[in-house]
C-alpha cells in the first residue's frame, strides 16, 4: 500500500473518531463548543471509544479488515453529516498566525515523511507495535504473561491494530503521529482565549518540539498519546466551572477511563482528575456517573487481566503459573529498584525537578528524552503572575477568579495530585513518563507568564524567552530528524534502511526463508520483534517466568522443559567475542567450543547473562544445533542515529532431541503455546508487507 493510501487510512480513522466523539457529545447533551477545542475534544473521546471497541473485536477474534472497516463507517458517517459543525470556527480560530501555521506545516510534513521509515525504536519494536502485529497474526487477543509490556492495559496497542490491518505499517505510524497533532490543536484551542493566538501557537509548537515529545512522536510510545486524553479530561473539568453538565462529567470519566486503560499509571491520573472533579462539581450523582463511565471505558482490561492471571494489577498479587516469590524478588531488585534513581521520599519529591533539569543521572533519561528549556524558562515569569494574583486577592474568593487563575488552580491541582501519587506509587522515575501531564504544566506556566507581562519590556522578555527556547528545541528536532533526511535523500530505500539499521537483519531473512509454519522462535532480544515474520515468544529474566532463566536458574534440563512446554523449536541469541569460547565450522556446520566452564562466563561487560549460559549449555549437551550464524552492529540508539556500535554474533539454535543429554525434556506437551502467536498456519499478510 502506498504512503498516500496509508495516510488516507490514518485520516479516516481520525475522522471516524471525530464522528463518534460528536455523536456521544450530542447523546449526552454536553454542548461542546466548536472550533479547535471542540474538534480536538471530540476526537479524543472518539479515540477512547475506538480503542474500547478494538478490545472487544480482538477478544472475539473479529480481526479481519471487514470488521475493522465496519467499525469506522458509522463514525465517518456521523462526521460527514456534522462536518460543518465539526469544522465551524476552526478557520477563524487559526487566523492571523500564518507564520506559525507555516512552521507547523513543515513539522507535519517531516513527521509524515518520518512515518515512511522503518521502525527502529526499541520499545515500539518490542511491544507497542509488536503486540498488535501478534494479535493480528494470531487472529485474536491473547495473554502474554510478561510484566510491564505484556500483561498490562493495552488500549493504544489494541488501537494500533486498526490502522495496521487496514493500511499497514505506514498507516499505523501516521495514525500514531496524527493523535499527537490533535493534542497540539487542543493545546492551542484551550490556550487561545486565555493568552491570545500567538502565545497559544507558540506554546503548542514548543510542546511539539520538546525532546520527550519528539522521541515519543517518532514511533509508538504511549505517553505522548495518553497526553491527549489527560489534557482533554483536564480541559473538560476546567470548562465545568462555567458550563457544568452531567454529560461533560460523563465524558471526563470516559477519558479518565481511557487513560487507565492505556497504562497502569493511568490509574493514578484517574484518581487525581477524579479528586479535582469532586472539588469542582460537588454533585454526587454527576460524580457517580463519571465514575461509572470511567469504569466502563477502562475496566475491561483489568477484568480481562484478572480472569487470565488472577490479579488485575499483574504482577502484583500474582502467583503460579505466571509468577512466583523468587521472580517477584528479582523483578523488584532489577527492575523496580533500578528505576528508582532517587529515594521515594519527600526530599526526592521536592528535588526531582532540579535533577531532571540538570540531568544529574542517566536513569532519568533527561538528556535525550527530557523536557527541554521552555518550562524552566517560563517558571520565573509565571511566578510574577502568581505573586500578583495573591497581592490583589484574586485567589481569596472563587467569585474573583479570572479564567486564567481558574485554569491555573484546576490544572495545578491535577498535576500536583498526580505528581505526588506518581512519585510514591509509580514504578519508574524516567521523566518521559510524566509527558501525559506536561501539556497541563505548559498551559499553567504559559498562561501565567502571559498575564505577568503588562508592559512592553516584560512582553519583550517573554518573547525572547520563547524564541530562545524554540530555537534550542528546534536544533534538537533537526538533530533527531537527521535520520529522516538521510532516508529521504537516499531515495527512501526501505530494504537498504532495514539492512543497515535493523538488528539481526540477516538472521531475520534466513528465518523467513527456512522456517516452517510449525516453528516457534524464542528470543530475549527486543529491538527486532516487529519485523519477525514468524511466531515468537520474547522471554525476560526479570518480567516473566514461563521460561526459567532468572538469576537462580542454572538447570538446562528445566530450561529445555520450559521451552518444550512453550512449543519452541528455535532460539535466537547474541554473543560478544570472548576468549573463553569460540564458534567455528567443523565441516558439518557451526559449533560452539568452550574453553572455560559456562557458569564462570557471566561477568559484567561480557554480554553473557543467565539466558546465554543456559543456551550455551544446551549446545554443550547436544540439545541444540547452530543453524545460522551472522554478525550485527548494536548501536546505542538507532532512533537518534548514533554511530557507536558493538559488534556481536547472532546465533540461531535449533532444538534437537537426537543426541541430547536429557531427551526426556522433549516429552512435555506444548501446553503454554497459547501464550504465543503460533497458529500452525501462515501469518496474516498485512497491506504493504
Amino acid at each position: 500500500m502506498t504512503n498516500f493510501a496509508g495516510l488516507a487510512v490514518g485520516l479516516l480513522i481520525i475522522t471516524a473518531a471525530a464522528g463518534y466523539g460528536d455523536f456521544l457529545g450530542r447523546l449526552l447533551k454536553t454542548g461542546l463548543q466548536a472550533g479547535a477545542t471542540g474538534l480536538a475534544l471530540r476526537i479524543a473521546v472518539g479515540l477512547v471509544f475506538l480503542g474500547w471497541m478494538m478490545f472487544w473485536l480482538l477478544l472475539a477474534g473479529s480481526t479481519s479488515a471487514i470488521w475493522f472497516a465496519g467499525l469506522l463507517l458509522p463514525g465517518i458517517l456521523c462526521a460527514t453529516l456534522q462536518w460543518r459543525i465539526l469544522v465551524h470556527d476552526l478557520g477563524s480560530d487559526l487566523q492571523g498566525i500564518w507564520p506559525l501555521l507555516a512552521i507547523a506545516m513543515v513539522l507535519f510534513a517531516v513527521d509524515m515523511l518520518a512515518a515512511s521509515m522503518p521502525v527502529f525504536d526499541a520499545d515500539s519494536n518490542a511491544y507497542h507495535f509488536a503486540l498488535p502485529l501478534q494479535f493480528l497474526a494470531r487472529g485474536e487477543l491473547f495473554l502474554i504473561p510478561r510484566a510491564v509490556d505484556g500483561a498490562a492495559p493495552l488500549l493504544f496497542q489494541a488501537f494500533y491494530a486498526l490502522p495496521l490491518q487496514l493500511g499497514g505499517e505506514f498507516a499505523m505510524l501516521a495514525t500514531a503521529k496524527l493523535i499527537v497533532w490533535v493534542l497540539v490543536l487542543l493545546i492551542y484551542g484551550v490556550a487561545r482565549p486565555l493568552c491570545g493566538r500567538w502565545m497559544a501557537g507558540a506554546l503548542a509548537l514548543i510542546f511539539l518540539t520538546m525532546p520527550a515529545v519528539i522521541y515519543g512522536l517518532s514511533a509508538g510510545q504511549v505517553e505522548t498519546r495518553i497526553a491527549l486524553l489527560t489534557f482533554a479530561a483536564a480541559a473538560l473539568i476546567f470548562s465545568m466551572r462555567e458550563n457544568p453538565t452531567i454529560g461533560r462529567a460523563v465524558l471526563t470519566g470516559l477519558l479518565c477511563g481511557g487513560v487507565a486503560a492505556a497504562k497502569f499509571t493511568g490509574l493514578l491520573y484517574a484518581a487525581a482528575a477524579g479528586l479535582m472533579l469532586v472539588a469542582v462539581l460537588r454533585r454526587p450523582s454527576w460524580i457517580a456517573a463519571a465514575a461509572v463511565a470511567g469504569l466502563i471505558a477502562g475496566g475491561q482490561w483489568y477484568g480481562w487481566l484478572w480472569l487470565e492471571t488472577g490479579t488485575p494489577l499483574f504482577p502484583m498479587f500474582a502467583g503460579p503459573p505466571y509468577w512466583g516469590a523468587s521472580h517477584a524478588a528479582e523483578f523488584s531488585q532489577r527492575i523496580l529498584q533500578s528505576e528508582a534513581v532517587l529515594p521515594g521520599d519527600f526530599i526526592g519529591l521536592i528535588t526531582y525537578p532540579y535533577h531532571v533539569f540538570m540531568a544529574t543521572n542517566p536513569g532519568f533519561e533527561a538528556d535525550r528524552t527530557g523536557l527541554g528549556p521552555a518550562l524552566f524558562a517560563l517558571l520565573p515569569i509565571s511566578l510574577v503572575a502568581a505573586i500578583r494574583w495573591c497581592r490583589q486577592g484574586t485567589l481569596r474568593s472563587a467569585a474573583n477568579w479570572s479564567e486564567a487563575a481558574r485554569l491555573g488552580l484546576i490544572f495545578s491541582g491535577i498535576v500536583l495530585l498526580f505528581y505526588i501519587l506518581w512519585w510514591f506509587f509509580g514504578a519508574s522515575q524516567r521523566v518521559r513518563h510524566l509527558v501525559p501531564v506536561i501539556p497541563l504544566v505548559m498551559l499553567i506556566l504559559g498562561v501565567a507568564a502571559h498575564r505577568a507581562c503588562q508592559s512592553r519590556p516584560a512582553c519583550a522578555l517573554l518573547g525572547l524567552v520563547l524564541l530562545l527556547s524554540a530555537g534550542i528545541q528546534a536544533g534538537g528536532w533537526a538533530f533527531f530528524h537527521r535520520a529522516t533526511a538521510g532516508y529521504i535523500i537516499s531515495g527512501s530505500d526501505r530494504a537498504a534502511a532495514l539492512q543497515q539499521d535493523l538488528l539481526d537483519y540477516d538472521a531475520i531473512q534466513w528465518m523467513a526463508e527456512n522456517f516452517t509454519d510449525d516453528d516457534l522462535l524464542v528470543l530475549m532480544e527486543r529491538r527486532n520483534n516487529f519485523y519477525l515474520g514468524q511466531p515468537f515468544y520474547r522471554i525476560s529474566s526479570d518480567m516473566e517466568r514461563l521460561v526459567s532463566n532468572g538469576q537462580n536458574d542454572t538447570d538446562p534440563r528445566r530450561f529445555l522443559s520450559d521451552l518444550t512446554a512453550l512449543g519452541a523449536t528455535h532460539i535466537l541469541f547474541h554473543l560478544i567475542d570472548n576468549p573463553a569460547f569460540s564458534v567455528r565450522d567443523d565441516g558439518n556446520g557451526s559449533v560452539l567450543v568452550l574453553y572455560e566452564d559456562v557458569d564462570s562466563l557471566g561477568v559484567e561487560g561480557s554480554g553473557i547473562g543467565r539466558f546465554h549460559q543456559l543456551v550455551m549449555k544446551l549446545l554443550r549437551d547436544g540439545c541444540g544445533k547452530i543453524v545460522h550464524l551472522s554478525r550485527t552492529q548494536r548501536k546505542m540508539s538507532r532512533t537518534l542515529a548514533q554511530s557507536s556500535a558493538v559488534d556481536e554474533m547472532v546465533i540461531i539454535v535449533r532444538l534437537v532431541e537426537d543426541g541430547c543429554a536429557y531427551p526426556a525434556a522433549f516429552d512435555d506437551d506444548p501446553v503454554r503455546r497459547g501464550h504465543t502467536d503460533w497458529t500452525g498456519q501462515p501469518r496474516l499478510k498485512l497491506p504493504g508487507w
